[in-house]
């Protein structure tokens, strides 16, 4: 296993992901990233502000 960190960058700043995530590969740590970031935009997108500038 090895820690992953899952900073975001858009068009406001940075969030640091300061705690990281055990994960087993970079494929398992890519698949993390790509669900996490589609959990944002769906956010945003439900509030009425996509951020596509990060």
């Amino acid at each position: 296993m090895q820690r992953f960190y899952m900073h975001v960058h858009n068009g406001f700043g940075s969030v640091l992901d300061e705690e990281g995530l055990m994960l087993l590969d970079i494929d398992a740590a890519v698949r993390c990233a790509i669900d996490n970031i589609r959990s944002i935009v769906g956010e945003e997108a439900r509030s009425g502000c996509v951020d596509l500038r990060g």
